[in-house]
């Protein structure tokens, strides 16, 4: 799909009762078998400061070594 080949990273953001916005989560699209493309989580962050990696790690790092 044209929206898998455009897009390399998506950038989730929540938005904290004061108002401020913070990032949740850095994805990746990854195009399956039958063509349909998912975003897939490369890194999670949470409000208390903790990242975890997701599935999409080794995906994200290949698209930022470009």
């Amino acid at each position: 799909s044209q929206f898998a080949a455009a897009v390399d990273v998506v950038i989730h953001l929540s938005r904290r009762a004061d108002g401020r916005r913070f990032v949740t989560q850095l994805a990746v699209p990854r195009r399956a078998a039958d063509g349909l493309v998912t975003m897939v989580a490369a890194m999670q962050f949470s409000p208390d400061g903790t990242v975890q990696a997701g599935s999409g790690l080794a995906d994200l790092e290949e698209r930022l070594a470009q």
